[in-house]
């Protein structure tokens, strides 16, 4: 790997070179800036011209912290909680049958029953218990 990258990078500098015979002077250091900075991304960090001369690089390759945010030990879910409502409905005089008695008349009444209006998304924390996952 590494004498790939070392005889690519030869080619491109005798090639580079070459051909900017007639080139101006931005155009060179436009060229040796791209090959100054191609290295510091090839080899990771590790070869910095510019940050070692600006006082940047210390000489240690420079490394990406990745923090992770820790979130406690459970689960969130998305659940529906219904809206609930009492309806009253009339239930006129009528009769019934049973096998004990026969007819039945049954008076006139109300009944109170249960209607769902509606309701909402709300999240719902979970945990896992306490032991589970230790040994």
């Amino acid at each position: 790997m590494k004498k790939v990258v070392l005889s690519l990078i030869a080619a491109v500098l005798l090639v580079g070179f070459n051909a900017s015979g007639q080139a101006s002077d931005w155009d060179k250091a436009g060229k040796a800036l791209t090959i100054i900075e191609g290295l510091r991304l090839v080899t990771g960090g590790k070869v910095d011209f510019i940050g070692s001369l600006a006082g940047l690089n210390r000489g240690q390759a420079q490394t990406r912290q990745v923090t992770y945010k820790k979130y406690p030990q459970g689960y969130r879910e998305k659940v529906w909680v219904p809206y609930y409502v009492w309806n009253t409905k009339y239930i006129p005089e009528h009769e019934e049958y049973s096998h004990e008695y026969g007819t039945i008349i049954v008076e006139g009444h109300y009944i109170r029953y249960r209607v769902e209006r509606g309701g909402r998304w709300e999240w719902k924390e979970y945990s896992y218990p306490a032991n589970k996952y230790r040994r």
